[in-house]
């Protein structure tokens, strides 16, 4: 069953009932001075389930908006920091390396396939004393945004899995990998960059020695890359800690002709890596991988050199 079709009246019925015990749970937690993330899960998964799967985007927003003042409640409990919120099904956290900040991020469908990102940014800025900083997803309306550098307020939206901290002179920042899926046209992976002025977070970094990057010759560095790819295939770029690199499914087009039409673009059995050097991350390409694990590709073509 599609689960955008329309409500029936049983199910109307059923919605209204769980959103009102689930508002007034909601301030029952707010109320209490000493919650726990605990407190909030099995709230937060259940708003989170009618966020993605309610049948309009009216209906999924005024689910979000719940969820995201709860997320936000969750967040200032006195374990925040320190808590498992892997059980909370929509969410993805991670913490830094170092343990001074944490970032969880969701999205929200929207009509035609696209999705919303929101995120927030735990971060400890005295000792016992924390702040939450609301992200918010400004990737569709910048432009040229391999070359932007924002704040929180314009945050390119991505899923976040993991985060490798690199230091380049005194300066400290963090490379965020991520995700930004889109069924209406191409997924994305992000490689962002994270650091702070003061306590102020900044997104985007020219710590990319590169000239190329997934058919784009870029004219200045970039603060970020991206990786576009058609939305029926999978491709990965994931940190390899042992191998002091990240290890990146090199995509393409199966026709010379196709370039530059990521719609078309898939895994095509090479990989290429981004390594730390002094400057910062730079680009090798055709490396050797060791993995058992390998991603189909996209054009079974023979292995060849790339120029």
């Amino acid at each position: 069953m599609n689960p955008y079709s329309t409500y029936s009246i049983t199910m109307i019925r059923k919605t209204f009932f769980t959103l009102t015990l689930l508002l007034t749970g909601y301030l029952g937690i707010a109320q209490e001075a000493t919650s726990t993330v605990k407190d909030f899960i099995d709230t937060l998964n259940v708003l989170g389930k009618h966020m993605i799967e309610a049948p309009t985007e009216d209906q999924r927003r005024e689910y979000q908006e719940t969820f995201d003042g709860l997320l936000y409640e969750a967040l200032l409990s006195d374990d925040a920091m320190t808590a498992d919120f892997s059980a909370i099904r929509n969410v993805s956290s991670i913490t830094s390396p170092d343990n001074n900040f944490r970032i969880f991020t969701y999205l929200m469908p929207l009509k035609g396939g696209r999705n919303h990102f929101y995120g927030f940014l735990l971060q400890e800025t005295g000792k016992r004393i924390f702040e939450v900083i609301t992200l918010e997803d400004n990737a569709y309306l910048l432009e040229e945004p391999e070359y932007k550098q924002v704040e929180a307020d314009s945050w390119y939206g991505a899923i976040y899995y993991d985060i490798i901290k690199v230091k380049q002179g005194k300066s400290v920042y963090y490379t965020l990998l991520g995700f930004h899926p889109d069924l209406s046209n191409v997924h994305q992976k992000v490689v962002d960059v994270l650091w702070f002025e003061g306590d102020e977070p900044q997104f985007g970094a020219s710590i990319f020695m590169i000239e190329n990057f997934n058919d784009r010759r870029y004219y200045k560095a970039p603060q970020r890359l991206i990786m576009k790819y058609k939305n029926e295939v999978t491709a990965s770029i994931r940190h390899e800690e042992k191998n002091k690199r990240i290890l990146i499914d090199h995509v393409s087009p199966p026709d010379a002709a196709l370039k530059g039409f990521y719609d078309n673009y898939g895994p095509d059995f090479t990989y290429d890596a981004l390594i730390w050097r002094k400057k910062g991350w730079e680009l090798e390409t055709d490396v050797s991988i060791t993995s058992d694990i390998i991603t189909p590709p996209n054009n079974p073509k023979p292995k060849q050199k790339r120029n």
